[in-house]
């Protein structure tokens, strides 16, 4: 996977439009680095905290921003494309979230931009706005016109056209892409000594396909089971058991009937009580998973736990690790009898 060190990095070496799973810091850092690298280009800018004058209607408003444009794109023809007539005499002040973006969008539109960067394109609006939001992207973007995106989740940046990337300390990372051209299979027979595995999971219309390296862990609630990757949940038509036999060889770890979990990504094993076990993961949200009392000795054995509460007990004393009492070994390195 592609990985770049700061937004003017990614803007730089990325030439395709670029959906970015990010938090508001890494937003303003973006915004500022368009404006550096693009100066002399034509840039328009969806950002939610610049909700126009409260006073103007829907038409006022997109009426100035046309003008300012140069005329290229009538504010008629914007409000026509992005449904906005029932609301056309609005002020902007009374206007819901899902019509507010719809407006933003619809503004940034008029400017015909070489450039465009939009907060969340897609968060705020219905399956009607969505669809009007995507076919002005799509079309954009045919005439050149270069997106950069922000403050969404993943699963709605793999909708929109271009490369997909979330943020993790300051760097972007690329989600990986299908290869439209890859090598043809081998017809020797070759081909199916080399096991692929993707997790299905479904966003919107949509069937994604994880890399188990990209999954934190699996929640089973609600009679669906869901895929947590990078701090959202995608729903999988996997059952537990399908998922526990195909992720096991990828280092997951069954630690309670309703969840399985990428042992890579546990940060803090804790027993709260005598019965009460927690994993802290070291995920986007530090997310605390249940850990089963009959399933904790196995994952300590499996994170290596064991080994080293043996070595420290051995060290305490000086001598050499024995057996306790009536061969129960297992106890001396839990601290004690079950």
């Amino acid at each position: 996977m592609a990985e770049y060190a700061s937004a003017d990095k990614l803007l730089a070496d990325l030439s395709e439009s670029a959906h970015i799973e990010c938090g508001r810091e890494a937003s303003v850092a973006l915004a500022r680095a368009v404006r550096r690298r693009f100066a002399t280009r034509r840039c328009a800018f969806a950002l939610e905290a610049d909700a126009g004058c409260p006073r103007d209607t829907v038409t006022s408003h997109l009426r100035f921003f046309s003008q300012l444009a140069g005329g290229a794109v009538h504010h008629e023809d914007a409000v026509a494309h992005f449904g906005l007539r029932g609301i056309a005499r609005a002020n902007l002040r009374d206007l819901p979230a899902s019509q507010a973006a719809l407006v933003r969008l619809a503004r940034a539109s008029l400017f015909q931009p070489e450039v465009c960067l939009i907060e969340r394109p897609l968060s705020d609006l219905d399956p009607e706005g969505r669809a009007s939001a995507l076919a002005w992207m799509s079309e954009a973007e045919e005439r050149g016109c270069r997106f950069i995106t922000t403050l969404q989740p993943l699963r709605e940046a793999l909708l929109m056209p271009g490369v997909a990337l979330w943020c993790e300390d300051g760097r972007f990372i690329e989600v990986a892409r299908e290869e439209e051209d890859g090598p043809a299979a081998p017809d020797d027979g070759a081909f199916d000594e080399v096991r692929v595995c993707k997790i299905p999971a479904k966003a919107d219309a949509a069937t994604l396909l994880f890399d188990p390296r990209e999954i934190d862990f699996i929640e089973s609630a609600n009679k669906q089971n869901h895929v947590s990757v990078r701090g959202s949940l995608y729903p999988t038509p996997l059952t537990m058991d399908e998922l526990d036999e195909e992720l096991s060889r990828f280092g997951f770890f069954r630690c309670h009937r309703s969840y399985i979990v990428n042992a890579q990504r546990v940060a803090k094993v804790e027993r709260y009580t005598r019965n009460s076990f927690n994993l802290t993961l070291n995920d986007a949200n530090r997310t605390s998973i249940p850990l089963s009392k009959g399933r904790a000795q196995e994952l300590h054995e499996r994170l290596g736990l064991t080994r080293e509460a043996r070595a420290a007990q051995g060290g305490r004393s000086g001598q050499p690790e024995r057996p306790a009492r009536g061969g129960r070994e297992g106890d001396a390195a839990k601290g004690g009898p079950r």
